[in-house]
């Protein structure tokens, strides 16, 4: 497994992103062992019974890429923010401080 990932973070902006590459390979010889799933590329029965090495594959679950992006943006509501500046600290703990978030992967 080859991974990577790169971080960039604007903390007075309130605004931090991630994204992550991730590249692997699954190689077994029996993903699945309970039923015929042909369409998953996988058979529960041997090939050939006398050469069993002959079920080495890419595993049905391989997922060979995998590129994921995140965000995080701390909303301008709070004290010392754009919105609300001057709040009391109990109104501040309650409205104060909330990010929004997002996650997006690609496979």
């Amino acid at each position: 497994m080859l991974s990577s990932s790169a971080r960039r973070s604007a903390s007075p902006t309130g605004w931090n992103s991630w994204r992550r590459n991730t590249f692997s390979k699954s190689i077994d010889d029996a993903s699945l062992t309970s039923t015929n799933s042909g369409y998953l590329g996988s058979f529960a029965s041997l090939q050939d019974p006398n050469n069993p090495g002959l079920e080495r594959s890419l595993s049905t679950f391989d997922i060979p890429h995998v590129l994921q992006f995140s965000y995080t943006y701390e909303l301008p509501i709070g004290r010392g923010k754009w919105i609300g500046s001057t709040m009391s600290p109990v109104v501040n703990g309650i409205l104060g401080g909330w990010p929004h978030e997002r996650d997006l992967a690609l496979q």
